[in-house]
């Protein structure tokens, strides 16, 4: 009985070539043919279940379509949005431009304003120190006929003369 039992690995070596070799047609042969079987039935579709592939499919496109306008429309929204805003933008630094301008204008019309009081207040002045060097001039002579009429008046006093009146 232990030589029957006494089998060397060269023994078991050869088994298993052989079980492998005799193994690997059969295992090809099943992949091909489940190969064969999954493409035949892939070709030749079930014409209801053709027909919902095609409904699922229209489906999809469908949804995302409707995603597609969901998102351009959300995206119009938007950039009216910014549109307006930009507008009202545009609207205020009008405004505030168009406020400038008339101050500016405004300003200009003061300025032209105080440049003419300036020149009538010179020439009414150059008038002034006119009648003012007249006024000085008369009350010079005034001073000097004065001056006379006290120089007169005690020469008078000295040689009791009556007095004249000047003017």
């Amino acid at each position: 009985m232990s030589s029957f039992l006494a089998v060397t690995t060269y023994e078991v070596g050869r088994y298993a070539q052989v079980v492998l070799i005799c193994s690997i047609p059969v295992i090809v042969l099943t992949v091909s043919g489940i190969l064969w079987v999954h493409y035949r039935r892939r070709k030749k579709l079930d014409p209801i279940e053709a027909q919902l592939r095609e409904t699922i499919h229209q489906k999809i496109k469908l949804e995302a379509m409707e995603n597609e306008f969901k998102q351009n429309e959300t995206d119009v929204r938007y950039l009216q949005d910014m549109l307006q805003e930009k507008q009202l933008q545009i609207e205020f630094l009008q405004n505030q431009l168009s406020q400038r301008i008339r101050n500016f204008h405004e300003v200009e019309a003061r300025e032209e304003q105080i440049r003419q009081d300036i020149r009538q207040k010179e020439a009414l002045l150059a008038e002034l120190e006119v009648k003012l060097q007249q006024q000085a001039g008369f009350l010079t002579g005034l001073q000097e006929q004065l001056a006379q009429g006290i120089e007169q008046l005690k020469g008078g006093r000295e040689k009791n003369s009556p007095l004249v009146a000047v003017g």
